[in-house]
């Protein structure tokens, strides 16, 4: 149902399915929260946690660019336009995202209506105001090894503000990747794995 109760049953069935004990999660961006709060509700199952511009503290919010996808009539429209994948990609942090790249991101809105239907769905369910405090309290507690990575030139949600958060969790790294914005994966997919790889390898501390 794209609710953010909807896609935790979903996720949790997923990984259920695949037999899974302990893991690490890798999560981005806003629908990132549904994984960070699986991980909070099922500490147990955790090895580690990457939150990769994903909001995890109360002062987040969803920018204007992704809130304009839930209005009524306009977001149905905006949401089956495959160059929104366009202007979403490059409205976060200013980089120009290759052709080839974006050819892929717009082919399922080119074969059907269903992706902009779930992007539409997710955008007016997603409740982020609600779901914050809880991610943010609850982290407190994971007592889990995190790395915090974020893009400096983001403009939907601030590095300072992510930094500050950070600092403020018990075995929490952070680590900003300079120029990248929002998607710091397609930005500079070659200083993520720099950074990520080794956090994996590292022995708990």
């Amino acid at each position: 149902d794209y609710s953010p109760s909807g896609l935790l049953l979903a996720l949790t069935n997923f990984i259920d399915a695949l037999g899974l004990e302990t893991f690490s999660l890798v999560l981005q961006g806003y629908l990132g929260v549904v994984g960070l709060r699986y991980a909070i509700q099922n500490p147990e199952r955790i090895d580690r946690v990457i939150l990769v511009n994903t909001p995890f503290f109360a002062q987040a919010k969803l920018p204007w660019k992704l809130q304009q996808l839930g209005l009524p009539l306009a977001g149905e429209v905006l949401t089956q336009d495959p160059l929104c994948v366009d202007r979403i990609l490059e409205g976060s942090g200013g980089k120009v995202v290759p052709d080839r790249d974006l050819d892929v991101y717009r082919a399922p809105f080119l074969k059907s209506s269903a992706a902009g239907r779930a992007l539409l769905a997710i955008v007016r369910k997603l409740k982020l105001a609600e779901l914050l405090p809880e991610l943010e309290s609850g982290l407190v507690k994971l007592n889990r090894p995190i790395l915090v990575v974020w893009g400096s030139n983001n403009r939907w949600l601030s590095c300072d503000l992510a930094k500050a958060a950070a600092q403020a969790l018990k075995k929490t790294e952070f680590v900003a990747i300079a120029d990248a914005g929002h998607y710091a994966q397609i930005d500079d997919p070659e200083r993520m794995n720099e950074v990520v790889s080794p956090f994996f390898r590292r022995q708990v501390f």
